[in-house]
């Protein structure tokens, strides 16, 4: 499990420290889910939806894009 904050440097999960990830440099694709837990200004919903395999979007970043077969609105 990662993830992508660049407001949340690292957080503790379940007494498991978790560092962030920079979003540029992010393999998207290689991820089985992304989730999109907050909608940030600086993650780029287009390159998203290129390239990510499936997307769980609880904050409509992606909804301007408009209906994408692999995407899930919550």
């Amino acid at each position: 499990m990662e993830y992508a904050d660049p407001h949340v440097p690292g957080l503790n999960v379940a007494g498991r420290r978790l560092d962030a990830v920079e979003w540029a440099a992010v393999d998207l694709p290689a991820y089985d889910l992304v989730a999109v837990l907050t909608a940030h200004r600086e993650f780029d919903a287009g390159r998203l939806v290129r390239e990510a395999r499936l997307v769980l979007d609880m904050r409509n970043l992606t909804g301007p894009l408009g209906a994408q077969p692999h995407v899930i609105r919550l």
